[in-house]
C-alpha cells in the first residue's frame, strides 16, 4: 500500500496542508489561546466580588440581628463600601408588601436584593433571596456565610464555649491529597493531573475538529472539481485515501508537538526563571507528567486521528459538495464530544465504572484514556488491551471506510441512505 506513488501523494498533502496559513495561523495562535483562556479565567476569580451592591436583611423576629451586624461588618466588601446593608423585622405579610414595594428598585438596581430570615432559620438555617437576579450566586454566598456564622455563634451562645471553638465549628475543612504511585515516592497531588488531563483531552477533541474538518473539504472539493479524476489516473482509490489520511496525521502529529512544545520548556525553565511559589506550583504539575504517559498520549493520538480521518475521508466521498458533507458529518461529530464531555467528566472520579468501561471501548477509549492515566495509575493490561482494541478498530475503519471511498470517489447525484451506505461497506473490493 506504501509505494512510491502513495509517498509522493503523503508528500503533497503535507506540503498543501503545512504550508497552509491556515495551519500557520492556528498552531501559532493555539497556545495563545489556551493560555489566554485560563489568564481569562484566573482573572474572573480574582474579579469576582460583589460590586455596589445595597441588600436589605429581613428577620421574622430579631433573634439573630446583633449577631449578624457583627459578623457582616467583617466582611471586605462592606469594609471597603462595596455593599451596603439595610436591616430590619417583619413578618411575613409584611415582606411581601416590602418585596412589591422594592419591585421598581430591584428593577433598577438600586435594590440588589431582599434576604429573609424566617423564625425557623434558627434550626432549619433556610433562608430566602428575593431579588431581579436570583442567581448572583458571589452575593448569595457572601450573605448566607454571614448568616451561618451568626446563627452558630447563636446556637453555642451562653454555653460555656470559647470563642476559638465557636471560630473552629464555623470553619471547613481542607483535604490534602497524596498520589500513592507502584515503584514512586508518595506525592502531594495538588490538582496537577486534573489540569493535565484536561489539556490532553481538549487539544485532541481540537485537533480532530480541525484536521478532519480539513481532510473532509479537501476530499469534497477534489471530487467536485474532477482533481481526484487527474489523481485516479496514477493511482487506486484506497492508495489515494490513505496518502491523505496519512499526510493529515503527520500534519496533525507535528500540530500536536508544536502545541505541547511550551509545556516541555515550562518544565526545563520552571526552577531557574520562575519565582519559587510558583515554580513548587508548576513542578506539581509537571509530576503529572511521565514519559509513559506522553509516549502513550503521541501513539494514542496518530491511531485516534486517523481513525477518525478515515471516517471524514469516507463522508467527503460520500457527498457531492461541502453543505451536504457537513450535514451528514453529526454522527462523527456525536463520537467525538461525547467521550470528551465524558473525559472531563472523569475528573471527579477517575476509577468509577464510566470511567473505566469508557477507556477501554472503541472509539471511546481514544479521548478518555489519556484523561485517565493522568488523573490516576491505571492498570498496563488495561492499557494493552486499550491499545489492541484501537488498533483493531482502526484497521477495521480503515477497511470499511476504503471501501466507501472506492465506491463513491467517482459517482455523484444519488441521494445517501443508511442502506445504500451499508450496501458500500460490505461491496466487494
Amino acid at each position: 500500500m506504501f509505494n512510491a506513488r502513495t509517498i509522493a501523494i503523503i508528500k503533497r498533502e503535507l506540503k498543501a496542508l503545512m504550508l497552509n496559513k491556515t495551519f500557520i495561523v492556528m498552531t501559532v495562535l493555539m497556545p495563545l489561546l489556551f493560555m489566554s483562556g485560563f489568564l481569562v479565567i484566573g482573572l474572573m476569580q480574582v474579579l469576582n466580588v460583589v460590586d455596589k451592591a445595597h441588600v436589605v436583611i429581613v428577620e421574622e423576629e430579631p433573634f439573630v440581628n446583633d449577631l449578624l451586624r457583627e459578623v457582616m461588618r467583617e466582611n471586605e466588601e462592606v469594609q471597603s463600601g462595596a455593599m451596603t446593608i439595610d436591616y430590619r423585622t417583619m413578618d411575613r405579610a409584611q415582606l411581601e408588601a416590602f418585596v412589591e414595594q422594592s419591585r421598581a428598585g430591584m428593577l433598577q438596581d438600586s435594590i440588589a436584593g431582599v434576604f429573609y430570615i424566617p423564625a425557623k432559620a434558627r434550626s432549619k438555617k433556610r433562608i430566602e433571596f428575593y431579588s431581579a437576579n436570583p442567581n448572583n450566586l458571589v452575593l448569595i454566598s457572601r450573605v448566607s456565610e454571614g448568616v451561618n456564622k451568626a446563627l452558630i455563634e447563636l446556637r453555642f451562645e451562653g454555653r460555656g464555649i470559647a470563642e476559638e471553638d465557636v471560630a473552629f465549628a464555623q470553619g471547613g475543612t481542607k483535604t490534602d491529597s497524596y498520589k500513592v504511585s507502584a515503584g514512586a515516592d508518595v506525592s502531594e497531588e495538588d490538582g496537577g493531573g486534573v489540569i493535565v488531563s484536561f489539556v490532553v483531552s481538549f487539544l485532541l477533541y481540537i485537533s480532530l475538529f480541525i484536521n478532519g474538518m480539513q481532510l473532509l473539504r479537501s476530499v469534497t472539493q477534489e471530487k467536485t472539481s474532477r482533481i481526484v479524476e487527474v489523481l485516479l489516473s496514477s493511482v487506486n482509490p484506497r492508495e489515494l485515501m490513505t496518502a491523505k489520511v496519512v499526510g493529515t496525521a503527520i500534519t496533525g502529529l507535528v500540530q500536536m508537538l508544536i502545541w505541547f512544545s511550551p509545556i516541555l520548556m515550562l518544565s526545563m525553565i520552571q526552577l531557574t526563571v520562575l519565582p519559587d511559589d510558583i515554580a513548587d506550583k508548576v513542578s506539581r504539575v509537571m509530576a503529572s507528567i511521565n514519559l509513559g504517559l506522553m509516549a502513550y498520549v503521541i501513539v494514542n493520538f496518530l491511531m485516534g486521528i486517523m481513525t477518525f480521518l478515515s471516517m471524514f475521508a469516507a463522508l467527503g466521498a460520500m457527498f457531492d459538495n461541502d453543505q451536504d458533507a457537513q450535514q451528514g458529518m453529526w454522527p462523527i461529530v456525536m463520537l467525538i464530544m461525547v467521550p470528551f464531555f465524558i473525559a472531563m467528566s472523569i475528573s471527579m472520579n477517575p476509577s468509577s465504572e464510566l470511567a473505566v468501561i469508557s477507556s477501554m471501548l472503541p472509539i471511546s477509549s481514544i479521548m478518555v484514556m489519556p484523561a485517565r492515566m493522568a488523573l490516576s495509575d491505571v492498570p498496563f493490561w488495561q492499557v494493552g488491551l486499550t491499545l489492541l482494541v484501537n488498533v483493531a478498530v482502526l484497521i477495521g475503519i480503515l477497511r470499511l471506510a476504503g471501501k466507501i471511498y472506492r465506491v463513491r470517489i467517482l459517482s455523484s447525484g444519488s441521494k445517501v441512505t443508511l442502506k445504500k451506505v451499508w450496501g458500500w461497506m460490505t461491496a466487494e473490493a
